[in-house]
Parts: structure tokens; C-alpha cells; sequence
């Protein structure tokens, strides 16, 4: 065997050698992110087995377990759906093996921590949203209100109709809050600066699941569309998913309660209002290593930066600043959400508005004929008698092309033979490049009972 041969075959032994230290250096790390470290304090995390959680909800959660875990010396393990049997079995085993604090993260794992609570007193529990009351049990609420009144500021800023959406899954109270936020966060615009903007809501259904179906997300969207709403503000689950398709194939704007859909379709999900785990696990778990920890049930909000409305990269810059000034007056105690009165005009329910689905939707209507550069932004009478324009001073918005992507260059927002759009005069949004036009204002609304 030659010199050269020798020295390619040890070359060849080597680099392969290194290769599978480095998978086992991989498979360790990804090991020890989901196991833990082994400090003395003991923390569980059990991703409930439904699987159902908002974007970014375990990630935040999981954050405030890792900072715990460096901070306070503390040992912990995340449970995945599938590790164990079910629920009730993974919060068993947990409190079984002296996890001294359970997290208990998800859809469905209420029951199970009412049930097992009582049988283990010195584990103690945290549970998000929920209703259990047992002296080992913490459950953790969120100010959602305020989220959407930040919503309806953001609306009622942008609408150009004067004539805002709210959609709804289930007609239970939790949501009725959510509405309840975004009227009054639209009545302080109206009152601030002396707008006339009116609501629209609508509700997907009586249950919980109502909010799992995209199709009738997108069909309740189209109709908040089409009678007059040039915005709205969305709950989660796959309802909002197709309510955003709605907004991105009809060229309007969406408020969501999902970041992840934000993400997807910036240039026509606005905003979303999101919610922040990770200060409130940190601060429950270093609680539970001491006597501090308190059962019941606590909420959180705009102060502890757990709840917020965080805007798109196509927001215009107006209403970011116009977010960043109210969520300091909030804070501040300067506006007092529940003070604000609302009127018996200011939301109207629309809850069975079918869609003709003879007649073309939104996104297939063309305006009138115009001359070129002479844009849709006209203040004329519409085509039913309706004025054209609200008699406010809104922030121009400028919807994407129905893509989901950014618009070309040119402001156009594509060719417009897919919208109707026209593509003349369209103001773009200042600071930023070719968002594309803004609604025009010409697709006669479908009114319940037409």
C-alpha cells in the first residue's frame, strides 16, 4: 500500500469519525433542549395531547421555563403530545416523580388538573385560562380586552367606509369580551376624534368548535365584506385563517388574533393581538420554589407585557404611532377602557347574512369605467345612494394584491384582472414601496335581507 493510499484511507477515517461525534453532539443537544437540566427545583411543562395551541404559545412558555431553569438552578422536563398515554396519565406521572410545579399548556387539560389537584397537595399546578379553584392550583387569565380595544383603535383609524367588522367564533361570554374590548377601543376613536365609525359583528356558532372552520370563517368574512366593512377583527382558530383568505382575495384589511396569520399574509393582516407567557411562567415558577405561590386565579395584561397588538410590516406608520401612544396612556391609567360608553347604534349583529352565490363575490366586482390616473378615491354617491366616503380623516390603508406578497413596484398591487382595481392615481402608504392600492370603495354592500 502506497504513501498516498495510507494517508487518503486515515483522511477518510477521520472525517467520518467527526461526522458521527457531531450527530451525537446534535442528538444531545436536542435531547437536553426537550429533558432539561438537572438542577435541585424540579419543573414539568405538558403540551396538552389536542395539539391546539395559538402560534407562538409553547415557544413563549418554554421561554420563561429556560430562563427559570438558568436563573433559579432548576431541572426541567417538557412533556410532547404522544410521550404518555393522555393528559391525565403525563400530569400523573409528573406530579408522581416530584416535579414540584406543573405547567399544564393547552386545549383539554382543564378537567384533568380539577381531577388531580387534590390528590397530589404539595405539587402545584399552573394552568392558562380555565376555571379551577383548588389551593394548589394557579390559573392564569389574560386582559384579552385590552388587545382588542387596541384593535378597535387600529380599525376604526383605518376604516374608510366608516363601517368596521368584528367575527367571532362561539356566542360565549370569553368572546363577548373580545367584542366588547374592540367597541369601546372604536367608541374612543369616535369620540377622540369625532368619528362616526359602526360595527358589524358576527359569530361562527354556539360552541367552542364553531372556531375550527375555515370555510365558514371565509363566508362570514365575505359578508362583513359585502355589507360595508372595509375592516375587521378576527378571533383565532381556523375561522380566522379563512377569514384572512377572505381579506386577501377581496383586497381588504384584517385585524387578527393570530400572529402566525399576520406573518403569512402581512400585506393584509394589519396586526395581531398576541399574548406573552414567558415574564408570567418565570415569575410563577421562582413563586413556587418559595412560599410566594398563590392559588387563583390572576390576570394579566397591557402593564405586564402579556398582552399587546402588534402591527404589520404594511401597517402605515400613523396608526403604529397612534398604538405606541395609547398603549402608554393605558398603562398610565390615562384611559380607562370600561368608562368609555358605548351606545345601543354602535354595534349592529349580523349573524345570519347567507352569500348569494349567484351573484359575483367582491374580488370579481369592477368598478365603473374611469379615465386613466383618475384613480377610486372619489367622494361621490355609490352606486345604492350610499355617500362614498366617510366625512373623517382615516389613515389611507393599502391591502395587498390577493397574494398574500408585496405588491409590485409600482403601487399597483398586481394587474388588477383579477380585482377589478384600478390602476391610475393610487396613493401608496408614505415610507414604504409599492403597497399597493387601497380599497375602493365601489362594491355595493349586501345588507341582511337583500
Amino acid at each position: 500500500m502506497t504513501f498516498l493510499r495510507r494517508a487518503t484511507i486515515i483522511c477518510l477515517f477521520v472525517i467520518s469519525m467527526s461526522a458521527i461525534a457531531g450527530c451525537g453532539r446534535e442528538k444531545v443537544s436536542k435531547q437536553s433542549e426537550r429533558y432539561g437540566s438537572t438542577g435541585p427545583q424540579k419543573v414539568a411543562v405538558v403540551i396538552a395531547a389536542s395539539g391546539k395551541l395559538e402560534q407562538g404559545v409553547k415557544e413563549s412558555v418554554l421561554a420563561g421555563v429556560y430562563k427559570a431553569a438558568a436563573d433559579l438552578d432548576a431541572q426541567y422536563k417538557v412533556f410532547l403530545p404522544g410521550d404518555l398515554v393522555n393528559n391525565e396519565e403525563t400530569l400523573r406521572f409528573a406530579a408522581e416523580n416530584s416535579y414540584g410545579i406543573v405547567l399544564a399548556v393547552g386545549q383539554g387539560v382543564e378537567e384533568d388538573v380539577n381531577k388531580l389537584a387534590p390528590d397530589y397537595p404539595e405539587t402545584k399546578f399552573v394552568l392558562f385560562e380555565g376555571e379551577v379553584e383548588h389551593p394548589n392550583v394557579a390559573v392564569v387569565g389574560f386582559n384579552e380586552e385590552e388587545g382588542a380595544f387596541l384593535a378597535g383603535v387600529a380599525a376604526a383609524s383605518l376604516t374608510r367606509s366608516n363601517l368596521v367588522g368584528f367575527l367571532g367564533g362561539s356566542m360565549l361570554s370569553a368572546n363577548h369580551k373580545l367584542e366588547d374590548g374592540y367597541a369601546r377601543g372604536v367608541q374612543y376613536i369616535n369620540m377622540t376624534e369625532g368619528r362616526g365609525v359602526k360595527i358589524l359583528a358576527s359569530y361562527a356558532g354556539v360552541t367552542e368548535k364553531a372556531a375550527g372552520d375555515a370555510d365558514k370563517g371565509k363566508e362570514l368574512a365575505i359578508n362583513l365584506f359585502w355589507a360595508g366593512s372595509d375592516v375587521i377583527f378576527s378571533e383565532t382558530g381556523n375561522m380566522a385563517a379563512g377569514a384572512a383568505q377572505a381579506a386577501s382575495e377581496n383586497r381588504k384589511i384584517m385585524l387578527s388574533n393570530d400572529v402566525g396569520l399576520m406573518q403569512k399574509l402581512p400585506w393584509n393582516v394589519y396586526g395581531a393581538m398576541v399574548k406573552n407567557y414567558e415574564n408570567i411562567v418565570y415569575d410563577l415558577i421562582k413563586k413556587s420554589f418559595s412560599s410566594e405561590f398563590a392559588a387563583g386565579k390572576k390576570f394579566y395584561g397591557l402593564a405586564d407585557g402579556a398582552v399587546d397588538l402588534v402591527p404589520s410590516q404594511a401597517a402605515p406608520r400613523e396608526i403604529s404611532d397612534k398604538l405606541e401612544a395609547v398603549k402608554g396612556q393605558l398603562i398610565k391609567g390615562q384611559i380607562k377602557i370600561n368608562s368609555i360608553q358605548l351606545n345601543k347604534e354602535l354595534v349592529t349583529q349580523v349573524n345570519s347574512m347567507p352569500v348569494d352565490l349567484n351573484k359575483p363575490q367582491p374580488s370579481q366586482r369592477r368598478p365603473a369605467q374611469q379615465t386613466p390616473g383618475s384613480g377610486t378615491t372619489g367622494s361621490g354617491i355609490n352606486q345604492d345612494g350610499r355617500p362614498g366616503q366617510d366625512q373623517g380623516t382615516p389613515v389611507e390603508p393599502n391591502p395587498g394584491n390577493g397574494t398574500g406578497q408585496p405588491p409590485d413596484e409600482q403601487g399597483t398591487g398586481g394587474t388588477g384582472q383579477e380585482t377589478g382595481q384600478e390602476t391610475g392615481n393610487v396613493p401608496v402608504n408614505e415610507g414604504s414601496s409599492g403597497q399597493g392600492p387601497e380599497p375602493n370603495g365601489s362594491i355595493p354592500p349586501v345588507m341582511p335581507g337583500t
